[in-house]
Formats: structure tokens, C-alpha cells, sequence
């Protein structure tokens, strides 16, 4: 039987290995969640298949929904072309939770009792989850041997970002947020309508330098957070 990686009681951050306690309780889970799915129905399936309750999950793990990317790796391609499926969550719930909690790298969970608990450390200078998302994605992305990303990935951390519920009025900033606003003002009773995603915006002339100089911001910020060099 393996032994339960979800029983410790000790503060656990995503990224770094996970101690287990070894009480003897199965740490294996197996089922399927609709996709679309936010970080906060995973963990909540996780914790119903575990019997635990869960305690301060993090609110925006409520509006977040899992990447694509992530949805790849755990289930393989073949997303319907509405981007819908079912999600399979197999094998270590532990793992599945690091990995979770690993997309955004500032948050901790342990098992208390029968409570899975997270907390969110709040550090000087601390990422926002946009920017811890935004800033990996990009971080990650190819680049070419000119050192540059293509169109065609910044358009993928486009749909990335827009899949987790992010707009882009809400994080382009400076004259970059202006245009924008002035762009949906303007086009809010045409046929296109207002621009209100990543993807809309990085096909826009007028907008997408300002995409790809807030992706550039964020994966600085990452970059700085993680102390990558």
C-alpha cells in the first residue's frame, strides 16, 4: 500500500519535495472532473476522494481555471474544439496538490487532522497571481536563435492567460491601459465588440506591443522573485 504523502503536518510549498509522514493510508486517487475546471474544483475532488475538508483555500483559486497546458500534461492532447473534456486526476493526490500549488509558487498546504489547509505567504514584493502565471508561462516559452519569442507562443500564453479568467483591461498598464479603454469605447457597438481577452488583444495592431511588454514585465518580476539569473 502506499503510504500517505497527504498527512503531514507541516507547512508544504509547492516546489519543493513533499515529506512523507507515513501513516499507511493511501495517498492514490482516481477520477475525472469536467474541464474547463478551476484550481479550486481540483482540490476540492482531491480532498472529497481523500475525505478531508479543505480550510482557506486561496479566493482565486475560485475563478482560476487549470491551464491548458496543464490539462496536456495530465490527460495527453485532445481538447474538443469548444476547449471542453474531462480532466483524469490519477495517482498521488500529494503530487497532484504540489503541482497545483506550484503554479503559483507563494502558496502552502498541509493536512491537520482531517483538514487539508492552505495559507498564502505574503512576502515584500511578493508576486501577484497574474504576474506569477504570466511571468512562467513566458519565462518557459522557446526562444529563437535571435533570443526571441515567436508570435505563435505568444499567442499560446495569450489563450493561457485568458483560460485562467485574466483581462487585459484589468493588467495592461500605463499607455497601454489607456488604449486599450479607448479601443473598447470605441468598438464596444461594433461587430467585433470590446476587446476582452489576451488573444483579442495580441491580434490588435494597436495593442499587441503593449501584450508583449507586459508578458516581458512579468517574466522579469518571475524571473526576480525565483532569483533566476
Amino acid at each position: 500500500m502506499t503510504k500517505a504523502a497527504l498527512s503531514n503536518s507541516r507547512w508544504t510549498r509547492g516546489e519543493h519535495p513533499f515529506i512523507c509522514a507515513g501513516d499507511g493510508i493511501s495517498d492514490r486517487v482516481s477520477f475525472t472532473i469536467k474541464y474547463p475546471c478551476t484550481f479550486a474544483d481540483v482540490i476540492r475532488a482531491i480532498a472529497q476522494e481523500r475525505k478531508l475538508r479543505v480550510e482557506s483555500l486561496p479566493r482565486e483559486w475560485e475563478s482560476i481555471n487549470i491551464p491548458a497546458l496543464l490539462y496536456s500534461e495530465w490527460h495527453g492532447p485532445g481538447l474538443d474544439e469548444q476547449g471542453g473534456g474531462m480532466l483524469p486526476v490519477h495517482g498521488s493526490a500529494s503530487e497532484r496538490v504540489k503541482i497545483l500549488c506550484g503554479c503559483f509558487g507563494n502558496v502552502e498546504y498541509k493536512i491537520v487532522g482531517r483538514a487539508l489547509r492552505f495559507r498564502v505567504i505574503e512576502t515584500r514584493g511578493a508576486l501577484s497571481l497574474f504576474d506569477e502565471l504570466a511571468g512562467r508561462l513566458t519565462y518557459e516559452a522557446p526562444r529563437g536563435s535571435n533570443g526571441r519569442i515567436a508570435d505563435q507562443d505568444y499567442l499560446r500564453i495569450a489563450s493561457e492567460l485568458d483560460r485562467a479568467g485574466n483581462r487585459p483591461i484589468d493588467y495592461l498598464e500605463g499607455t497601454w491601459h489607456k488604449r486599450l479603454a479607448i479601443w473598447n469605447q470605441e468598438h464596444s457597438r461594433t461587430a467585433g465588440g470590446a476587446c476582452n481577452s489576451f488573444s483579442s488583444a495580441y491580434g490588435i495592431t494597436k495593442l499587441s506591443l503593449g501584450v508583449r511588454r507586459r508578458l516581458q514585465c512579468a517574466e522579469a518580476k518571475y524571473k526576480k522573485a525565483h532569483r533566476i539569473t
